[in-house]
C-alpha cells in the first residue's frame, strides 16, 4: 500500500492545502480526477524501504512517496539527447545532437527531424510505482473541475493585480492594510494612465498620483482598505510574499491573459535580439505561479535562477513562439509571429484540463519505521498491494460495510445487492 509521509500537502478543497496527518474523515480532498471527494479513512503505518522524492517542474514542493505509491504518470517519446553524442541520422560525433539534427539541411535530417516534430506528443499515461518513474516522465496533476463556476472578473481588477504583483506594494496601520501603492518609472507614463484608470473603475476613492522628479519614479497611491485587502487575498504580500492565489487559476482565460500582459508590462523586459519577453521576481511562488498561469492559458514558460545581489533571483521567460499571443495584453511585446519549433516539450503545460509536469530531480532515502499516511475518499475504496500485512492494514483500517482483499470492485455493486 503506498503512502506518503508526515508534511505532504494536501488539497482540501480548490483553494487551500493541508499536511496529510491533519487531515480526517469527514474532510474534503482534491483527487486525481479533479474532483473534491470527502474522505472516508485515514491510514498510518510504519514503512520501512525506500522513499522516492521527485522534483517536479511547475511546484515548488517536491513529492515524497513510499517505493510502492502509484503516481499517474505520462512517458513520452525520447528524443535524441540536447548534449554530446552520436547523431542518428549521420552517425557523426557532435557536441550537441539535437542543435546538429535541427539545424542540417540534408533531406536525411530534415525528415528525420519532421518525424521527431511528429511523434514528440506520443505518449503512455498509467499509474507507476515511485520506484518505476524515471527523469523526464511526466506527471499528470489535476485541475479543479467539479462544478466549476468561473467568477467574473473585470478587466481592471485583473490588470491591477497584474501590475501589483510587478511594481505594487502595501501601506499598513496596526497590522492592517489600509492603502495601496505602485511605482513605476517616470517615464512610462502609459503605465500610469492605465493604472489610475483602472483605480478609478474599482474603487470610489480617488488615487493620488505624483511625479518625483529626484528618483524619477512616478508614484500612485489609494487609500481604500477594501481594495487593499482584496488584492493581498489575491496576491499575497509583497517583496519574496507575492504570489498567485487558487482563485486566479480559475479565472476567465481573458482574466488570465490580462493580468499576464499587466505583470509583463509593469516588470518585464523585451530581448530585441533574442526575441523573447522575460520577467524577474525573488518570489519562488509567484515565478512557479506565474509558470503554471502560463500553461493554463496554453502558453510556454520557463524558469532559471541566480543570486542577485541581495537574494535569489528566479528569472521567467516566455516561449517566443508565444509573442503574438502576449502581444495582445502587453504592450511591451511587439506584434511578430515566429514560427513554433519546441523541438523539445514544456516542462509544464496544459493538456485537456490537466497540467503535465516533468520531473527534473529524483532521489531515494532508506527508511525504517518512518510514519507514512494514506486515505481513501468515496467511491474510490481499492488498492493494489504485494503486501499482505498492508492488505490486512487495510481491512482493519477501512470504514465500509464490505471489505474484501483479492476480489474485483465490481463484486460489490448495485446488481450483486439487488439495486
Amino acid at each position: 500500500m503506498g503512502c506518503f509521509p508526515a508534511g505532504t500537502r494536501v488539497s482540501i478543497n480548490n483553494v487551500d492545502t493541508l499536511d496529510i496527518e491533519n487531515i480526517n474523515p469527514g474532510m474534503s480532498v482534491l483527487t486525481h480526477a479533479g474532483n473534491i471527494k470527502t474522505v472516508k479513512t485515514k491510514m498510518l503505518h510504519y514503512f520501512t524501504g525506500n522513499m522516492h522524492t521527485f522534483t517536479i517542474a511547475g511546484q515548488t514542493r517536491k513529492l515524497t512517496a513510499t517505493d510502492n505509491h502509484p503516481i499517474l504518470v505520462r512517458r513520452y517519446t525520447k528524443l535524441p539527447t540536447q548534449g554530446e553524442g552520436i547523431c542518428p541520422v549521420c552517425g557523426k560525433h557532435v557536441k550537441q545532437v539535437l542543435t546538429h539534427i535541427v539545424r542540417s539541411k540534408d533531406q536525411d535530417h530534415v525528415s528525420f527531424y519532421a518525424n521527431l516534430e511528429a511523434s514528440k506528443y506520443s505518449y503512455i499515461e498509467s499509474w507507476m510505482r515511485a520506484d518505476q518513474i524515471e527523469l523526464g516522465d511526466y506527471v499528470v496533476t489535476p485541475v479543479y473541475t467539479e462544478n466549476l463556476q468561473q467568477p467574473l472578473v473585470s478587466d481592471s481588477l485583473a490588470r491591477i493585480c497584474g501590475f501589483f504583483l510587478a511594481e505594487g506594494s502595501f501601506e499598513k496601520y496596526k497590522g492592517k492594510y489600509t492603502a495601496v501603492q505602485f511605482n513605476f518609472a517616470g517615464t512610462e507614463t502609459d503605465l500610469h494612465n492605465t493604472v489610475l484608470a483602472d483605480l478609478n473603475e474599482l474603487s470610489l476613492v480617488t488615487p493620488s498620483y505624483q511625479i518625483r522628479k529626484d528618483k524619477n519614479v512616478g508614484c500612485i497611491s489609494i487609500y481604500d482598505s477594501t481594495l487593499a485587502n482584496r488584492i493581498y487575498q489575491l496576491c499575497g504580500e509583497y517583496s519574496k510574499h507575492k504570489k498567485l492565489s487558487q482563485e486566479i487559476f480559475e479565472w476567465p482565460l481573458s482574466a488570465k491573459l490580462k493580468l499576464l500582459g499587466a505583470y509583463i508590462d509593469g516588470d518585464g523586459t523585451w530581448n530585441k535580439l533574442n526575441k523573447v519577453a522575460s520577467c524577474t521576481t525573488i518570489s519562488k511562488d509567484l515565478a512557479y505561479g506565474v509558470q503554471k498561469l502560463a500553461a493554463l492559458c496554453n502558453l510556454t514558460a520557463s524558469i532559471s535562477e541566480y543570486m542577485g545581489k541581495h537574494n535569489q533571483t528566479y528569472l521567467v521567460s516566455f516561449a517566443k513562439s508565444d509573442t503574438a499571443e502576449l502581444s495582445k495584453v502587453a504592450a511591451k511585446i511587439p506584434n511578430e509571429v515566429y514560427e513554433r519549433k519546441l523541438i523539445k516539450l514544456p516542462v509544464v503545460f496544459n493538456d485537456n484540463g490537466k497540467l503535465i509536469k516533468r520531473v527534473q530531480g529524483i532521489s531515494i532515502e532508506s527508511v525504517q519505521d518512518l510514519p507514512v499516511y494514506n486515505l481513501s475518499v468515496e467511491d474510490d475504496e481499492s488498492f493494489v498491494t504485494e503486501n499482505k500485512e498492508n492488505a490486512e492494514i487495510f481491512v482493519k483500517g477501512v470504514d465500509s460495510s464490505s471489505v474484501y482483499v483479492n476480489v474485483s470492485t465490481r463484486f460489490t455493486d448495485g446488481g450483486e445487492f439487488g439495486l
